[in-house]
């Protein structure tokens, strides 16, 4: 996932790079995965965006599922209607990022509630 915006990062999202201040300063490592006293580190010191690991890598629907648990076509069958859905789209635009996981929590949803025989 390319950078988010700081008030979008949510607990247990994890670092993919460094987080430094602007003079340099390193705030906080790579590969950890955020808590609120980071979202309060970043806040203090102005950050307006991090880079986080990939949703495959972040739970999406709920905390025990991640889209990578899913069987591989139903990862194929939620990344191609994503793709359907904001083509042309710039998908790196916080906003965007940030609308995009609500979707992909919806379509994991609904597929394990179809799964489910909901």
């Amino acid at each position: 996932m390319p950078r988010i915006s700081t008030d979008k990062l949510l607990p247990g999202m994890v670092l993919r790079v460094d987080v430094t201040d602007q003079s340099g300063r390193m705030l906080l490592k790579s590969g950890i995965e955020i808590e609120e006293k980071h979202l309060r580190i970043l806040r203090t010191w102005g950050v307006l965006g991090v880079e986080v690991e990939s949703d495959e890598d972040v739970a999406v629907a709920d905390p025990g599922v991640q889209l990578s648990d899913l069987p591989s076509e139903i990862i194929a069958a939620i990344e191609g209607e994503i793709e359907e859905r904001f083509v042309g789209v710039d998908t790196s635009h916080p906003v965007m990022v940030a609308l995009i996981d609500e979707v992909k929590r919806d379509l994991i949803k609904q597929q394990l509630n179809e799964a489910r025989g909901r």
